[in-house]
């Protein structure tokens, strides 16, 4: 079961006539805040967690999930289908334990423990199938920071009236008018609007999807205008007609020197951790993020800057 109607849009309304539902109205803003990256997949990009460090850590779930991964996406480790692997009982408990005596499950009428099969792993499996998830983990924190951006946006402009919303009745009828002061609020509230595009006029601060929550429509006008203005914003940071938007090298390598201060000895510090750093304050000040490629090369400027500097002082 789905936690919105983000999954489901063969369930959105049409657009009434002058406004726009909610959902397309958080594209439209999407391809503009973010021209060369959204691909409106934001909103149901589902969590990726990385892998431990060591397959012995994870799930008899998880390591199956990964070979089947490994199957596809890296068939040069030639990996058997999981039926072709040798198999074992599923290592839960096998009995049931009454003090002293234990009962096998046979004894008492339950039906005995599946076989699963038994997944393992080289070295170099593992390794390829973690870089392969931190990908993913890195491309769904970036989703999920987009639409972010795009939620906060709206809320936003419509609490500062730069975008006019109106409630369409659930079974339907003319839209109505809404009220700016409906977005003072935050956290739950906020996250059920964006979750299921409805809203109570008797209750707007109540977060449950009763007969009387409409559904959130803006203003088509006020889209349009708004839209113009947030482009032109945008277009300060992005290049015209899709362009590689355009960073700030030097703000960038200020920010890493001051990060690799604050951890202490330069040569110390691990560049994982940098990048990693490195990455959210990206997302925290420009919104998005560099390529592998641009935060390397960097990355390693400021760094080289800070040893030049600790030589001289040496010398």
């Amino acid at each position: 079961m789905f936690d919105s109607l983000w999954h489901t849009p063969s369930k959105w309304i049409n657009d009434p006539s002058g406004y726009v539902f909610l959902p397309r109205a958080m594209h439209e803003i999407g391809k503009v805040l973010y021209p060369n990256e959204w691909t409106g997949d934001e909103p149901t990009t589902a969590a990726f967690s990385l892998l431990e460090p060591s397959p012995a850590l994870e799930s008899q779930q998880i390591k199956q999930d990964v070979h089947e991964m490994l199957r596809n996406e890296r068939p040069d480790f030639r990996r058997p289908s999981l039926t072709e692997l040798p198999h074992e009982t599923s290592p839960t408990t096998l009995g049931i334990s009454c003090g002293p005596i234990q009962f096998s499950r046979d004894s008492i009428g339950l039906s005995p423990r599946p076989l699963v099969p038994i997944v393992t792993f080289t070295d170099d499996e593992w390794r390829a199938a973690g870089e392969i998830y931190r990908k993913r983990h890195d491309e769904a924190r970036l989703a999920w920071r987009r639409y972010a951006k795009v939620r906060k946006t709206v809320t936003e402009a419509c609490r500062h009236r730069q975008l006019a919303f109106g409630l369409r009745p659930r079974k339907g009828g003319a839209v109505y008018s809404g009220e700016a002061s409906w977005w003072e609020t935050e956290g739950p509230t906020l996250q059920y609007r964006f979750n299921w595009f409805c809203m109570s006029r008797a209750r707007p601060f109540v977060n449950r999807l009763g007969e009387n929550a409409d559904w959130i429509c803006i203003v088509r006008d006020s889209l349009k205008k708004f839209l113009v203005n947030l482009g032109r914003t945008t277009r300060q940071s992005f290049g015209t007609r899709g362009r590689k938007p355009q960073y700030d090298a030097t703000a960038f390598e200020a920010a890493v020197s001051n990060y690799v201060k604050a951890q202490g000895k330069t040569a110390a510090v691990n560049r994982g951790a940098i990048k990693a750093a490195m990455q959210e304050w990206c997302l925290e000040n420009w919104g998005t993020e560099p390529g592998a490629t641009w935060l390397k090369t960097h990355i390693a400027k400021a760094i080289n800057k800070l040893k030049s500097v600790a030589k001289s002082i040496n010398d």
